[in-house]
């Protein structure tokens, strides 16, 4: 009887260790679905970059989006999104705080003169997507290159011609590889001569503008 009773004991033992590696794997997947489920309350953050490709001297204009991962409307979380220009060498160039309003934010990175040419990584991030793995981290890259034109200004040339009928005109020479590619081709020019004001709109391929100077 004592036999039997250590045999039905260590077949009870048996059977609760099985049970307890069967429940390993239920209870890692019920961890795993927890970090899943954790994601939901993780920021989505997008940086709206003007262009991809610059050069030095330029500035690189952003808009910043921060919105709800789970219900995907504006975040209410952060306040302050923080957005960093590094460079091939994963040196940090500059950092900047931006204010975030009901997830919307803007700004800017104005790049040195001496920059050098090559792949620029910009990465945006918020303190509370700190708890969360890094695919809530924004990274997007750009391209530097070095401008020939520093130094050169935009408008040229400037000439006041008086014509034998008595009215005047000017001639003036633009250089659209200085003008900001911001102006989507097309430049306003504001001119005042003696206490005397004009505008002029300069679309692309317009080669002459004809006008005169009005009170």
């Amino acid at each position: 009887m004592k036999q039997n009773a250590i045999t039905i004991h260590n077949k009870i033992i048996y059977m609760f260790l099985c049970m307890l590696f069967l429940a390993i794997p239920k209870i890692k997947a019920q961890e795993n679905s927890i970090k899943v489920d954790n994601s939901a309350f993780a920021e989505k953050i997008y940086l709206q970059l003007d262009r991809k490709v610059y050069t030095n001297g330029d500035t690189v204009w952003f808009k910043c989006i921060i919105i709800n991962a789970s219900e995907n409307i504006p975040s209410v979380l952060s306040n302050v999104l923080y957005v960093e220009l590094i460079n091939a060498d994963k040196k940090l160039i500059q950092k900047k705080s931006i204010k975030i309003e009901n997830g919307i934010g803007q700004g800017n990175f104005d790049l040195d003169k001496k920059i050098t040419k090559g792949n620029y990584l910009i990465r945006a991030y918020t303190r509370w997507n700190e708890n969360f793995d890094t695919d809530f981290i924004f990274e997007e890259y750009i391209q530097v290159f070095p401008n020939d034109l520093n130094g050169i200004d935009a408008i040229q040339n400037i000439k006041l011609i008086q014509e034998e009928n008595g009215n005047d005109h000017l001639e003036i020479q633009f250089n659209p590889q200085v003008i900001d590619s911001l102006q989507k081709n097309k430049l306003a020019v504001f001119l005042t001569i003696d206490d005397k004001k004009d505008s002029l709109l300069i679309k692309k391929k317009q080669r002459q503008i004809h006008s005169r100077v009005q009170n």
